[in-house]
């Protein structure tokens, strides 16, 4: 077992408010989205909320009533699993953000249960359904990718069109579900938004994913120009940091 501790998600910006912010991922482990219900105590109180994604080092907890930042908390997965023969898995709270849109609260966790608890958790079955795999363990990610819930349009080649929504957005790319599938390798041009009192942009990119799970059909798209941050990326990507869209 691999004994590095996830350490959060570091600041967004740099100190003294600098405006020269890169977008560089500074993640090390791999992070896999999800969506899994859980309940956790806040003191001798229990509520309920959402995991949105976990690595092999801790977790984020998407909740209405967040645990203070240096507490610990026991999550507990809603859902029996098989395999898992520990419930609780306790945590430490690392970080937290409330989004200001509608004060749901983000909360950066890190895993303080023992190996042989671990080992035997919902987390440990949760991950290996999420395909977590050893040889995946580090993040090969150069930059932050934001989630997001945007709509775009696709226009590929021979007139193909498809509509969806952005999941998440870097400044190199983005991924998004779609109503059908493009092939990877092939041009496309995405037009992204509105966003509140950002227009929408088209942008050039190529498919470099396709893949469907659950009957929903995601695509990884690479924007062309990788030499630079397109400024319209760039201030969507400020927006939706500051809106708390992690």
């Amino acid at each position: 077992m691999i004994r590095k501790l996830w350490q959060g998600l570091k600041s967004l910006r740099r100190p003294g408010g600098a405006s020269d912010w890169e977008f560089d991922e500074r993640r090390e482990l791999v992070r896999l989205r999800c969506h899994v219900e859980v309940s956790y105590t806040v003191g001798s109180k229990r509520y309920f909320g959402q995991v949105v994604d976990m690595s092999l080092g801790g977790m984020m907890l998407r909740c209405l009533q967040p645990p203070g930042l240096g507490t610990f908390t026991d999550v507990t997965c809603e859902t029996p699993l098989e395999g898992a023969s520990e419930k609780n898995v306790r945590c430490r709270v690392q970080w937290a953000k409330r989004r200001r849109r509608d004060h749901m609260h983000f909360v950066g966790l890190s895993y303080c249960s023992n190996e042989d608890v671990l080992r035997n958790s919902w987390v440990k079955v949760t991950l290996r359904h999420l395909g977590f795999r050893p040889e995946r363990l580090f993040q090969k990610r150069k930059y932050v990718r934001v989630t997001c819930f945007i709509p775009v349009a696709v226009n590929g080649q021979v007139g193909h069109h498809t509509e969806g929504s952005l999941y998440n957005l870097s400044a190199k790319g983005a991924l998004l579900e779609t109503a059908s599938s493009v092939e990877p390798g092939e041009q496309v041009e995405l037009t992204i938004g509105p966003v509140e009192t950002l227009p929408a942009f088209d942008i050039q990119g190529h498919v470099v994913a396709s893949n469907e799970v659950n009957r929903l059909i995601f695509l990884g798209v690479e924007f062309e120009d990788q030499q630079k941050i397109d400024p319209r990326v760039n201030s969507y990507l400020r927006y939706l940091i500051d809106e708390g869209d992690i």
